[in-house]
């Protein structure tokens, strides 16, 4: 979890009562794991005061806190009358940097990891919005600190990026009622003068959440940009964390904010407010989910990389055919391709047959290659190519296609002999599932990435499943989120589309194999594949080029050339009726 607390106002009428309460409910009940504070720590610019609140935010046992300061903290009382009436009322805004140096968030990002499962890293930055305000409790912006935090966030590698500021840079709702009754609008001295700027520069840096204190008042909003890729960002205040007003401090008005970071990629905002019965969660709201997240590190990505615009696209086609072959066809666009490309595939059954390769751009093609085929030993093979030269670091589109020869799992019956015989058939056709999916390179930060599956018609299973990976653990919170982009195209014919998918993760349908034979009057009838190992092996060798890969499991690769030279290895297999793994 991560607090974020303002307006402290250390040094304030009757402060010390509703901050101990906050303090201690943090302490001992939040235990948050980064606490984010915007602003006023203390009431005036004085050391002892800045001293004080230094030593009880230590005292909530954080593992980590960072601050920006605030008008309070930069001019006596939060009004800016000008340097020399501060050094006639004895102010020490120097202070502020001196005891807070190494807690103070700025224009540098500061990468804090949160979390256990997953592990969450957050970009903070900071910004000063009252060290050059011109007027009372005003705020300003500085335009060389926007242009540090456009230039120095976009390279944030971080799941998410906050920025700190005490100035509020929207009008706060709650407090709109009174403040028109009262026509105090007219003469607002409390306002970021330049917020528009911040907001927009906030869009273009892809900074994520917006934390802000200043109006003592909790509040919400999304700003999005309308300039190119500039996204948005979520936009959070704090009311006074010590319930700070006019006559003093007051327990009943104090509250802060606690940003929930879930499992699935969402977050949330939990507002805390202190009644008569002690703190208590006052609103829930989502601020964002595992697409948007995905969003925006694309976003932020694409930013990193100005000259080569991330567009990538993958597309994925598996047709399962009634003779128990897979044929597969890949499309990648504007992807960049180096000397050498490379696809990882894997599968547990079957023979792979590489058919082409293809590399487009501008109409152009690149001349036909040859497919190397290289067994990993794990369910998985290599196929690689090479590129040429004036088809290399520029974004192309290719495609690549392949078959795997007796590779698809049609009917209970083959799963159950594909399950007996083979000794790893996968940690999901283990569970009695067939499936497909398309996996996202490591290395690649894509816009979209579609899978299309096509099943015999007679063969449509009851039902798909939709699952998503990394490694072989389960992500269920975001296959459920996107179980709505699953679409039935018609019978046994499936596509899910996937916006913004995470690099690495592996998305799956997959679906229970039916019990029922093809039908009588199938155009094609399901060959006999159950047969005896050397007979298979047999068929596939004339079938396939001599440069082709058998494999059985993840435990046995062999090469064509050598498989007459292994009887120990026939004898074992010719033992097992079973279906060449993929």
């Amino acid at each position: 979890m991560i607090a974020h607390i303002s307006d402290l106002h250390f040094g304030s009428r009757k402060q010390s009562g509703p901050w101990e309460s906050l303090g201690q409910f943090l302490r001992k009940e939040i235990k948050p794991e980064l606490v984010l504070v915007t602003g006023d720590l203390a009431d005036s610019p004085k050391r002892k005061l800045f001293q004080a609140a230094k030593k009880s935010l230590d005292a909530i046992g954080a593992p980590r806190y960072l601050v920006c300061p605030g008008n309070h903290d930069r001019h006596t009382k939060g009004n800016n009358l000008g340097r020399l009436w501060d050094w006639l009322v004895g102010s020490e805004p120097e202070a502020f940097n001196q005891t807070f140096e190494g807690f103070m968030a700025g224009h540098n990002e500061e990468v804090v990891t949160i979390g256990t499962d997953p592990q969450w890293r957050i970009g903070i930055f900071g910004l000063d919005s009252s060290l050059d305000a011109g007027f009372s409790a005003r705020g300003y912006a500085n335009p060389e600190e926007l242009n540090l935090l456009r230039g120095n966030a976009p390279a944030s590698k971080a799941d998410l990026c906050f920025l700190l500021v005490h100035h509020h840079v929207q009008s706060v709702r709650k407090l709109e009622e009174n403040r028109w009754a009262q026509r105090a609008g007219l003469f607002d001295v409390m306002t970021l003068v330049n917020s528009g700027h911040l907001l927009e520069s906030s869009c273009d840096a892809t900074i994520n959440v917006l934390l802000h204190g200043h109006e003592h008042a909790w509040f919400w909003a999304r700003y999005g940009s309308l300039e190119n890729g500039q996204g948005d960002c979520c936009v959070l205040g704090a009311g006074s964390a010590a319930g700070n007003t006019a006559i003093g401090c007051m327990v009943e008005t104090a509250s802060f904010n606690i940003i929930v970071l879930s499992p699935d990629g969402s977050g949330w905002l939990w507002v805390f407010q202190n009644g008569k019965t002690g703190w208590k969660i006052e609103k829930r709201l989502q601020l964002f989910d595992g697409p948007t997240l995905r969003r925006w590190k694309f976003l932020r990505a694409e930013k990193r990389d100005i000259d080569h615009p991330l567009r990538t696209r993958l597309v994925k086609q598996a047709q399962f055919t009634r003779k128990g072959d897979i044929q597969v066809r890949y499309c990648f666009s504007n992807l960049f391709l180096h000397e050498r490309g490379e696809a990882r595939i894997s599968n547990s059954s079957g023979v792979l047959q590489t058919k082409a390769v293809v590399v487009r751009k501008d109409g152009a093609e690149c001349s036909p290659q040859p497919l190397t085929n290289r067994g990993e030993g794990d369910n998985s093979w290599v196929i690689s190519w090479d590129v040429d030269e004036g088809f290399r670091n520029i974004p192309a589109d290719f495609s690549l296609e392949y078959d795997w020869r007796g590779g698809a799992i049609l009917t209970q019956e083959d799963m159950k002999l594909l399950q007996r015989d083979c000794p790893a058939p996968g940690h999901i056709r283990k569970d009695g599932y067939e499936y497909s999916s398309i996996r996202i390179p490591p290395e690649i930060q894509a816009r979209s990435a579609d899978l299309f599956v096509t099943i015999p018609e007679e063969l449509e299973p009851n039902g798909v499943e939709l699952f998503v990976f990394q490694g072989e653990t389960k992500i269920p919170a975001e296959a459920s989120q996107l179980r709505g982009a699953l679409v039935t195209l018609g019978p046994g014919s499936f596509w899910l589309s996937i916006p913004y998918p995470s690099p690495g993760r592996l998305y799956v349908l997959a679906w229970k194999p039916p019990s029922r034979p093809i039908r009588e009057d199938a155009t094609e009838r399901l060959p006999e594949r159950h047969v005896r190992v050397p007979e298979q092996v047999a068929r596939a060798l004339q079938e396939t080029a001599p440069t082709r890969t058998l494999a059985f499991g993840s435990d046995f690769t062999l090469g064509v050339s050598s498989s007459k030279g292994n009887p120990e290895m026939g004898r074992w297999l010719s033992d097992r009726p079973m279906k060449l793994s993929r």
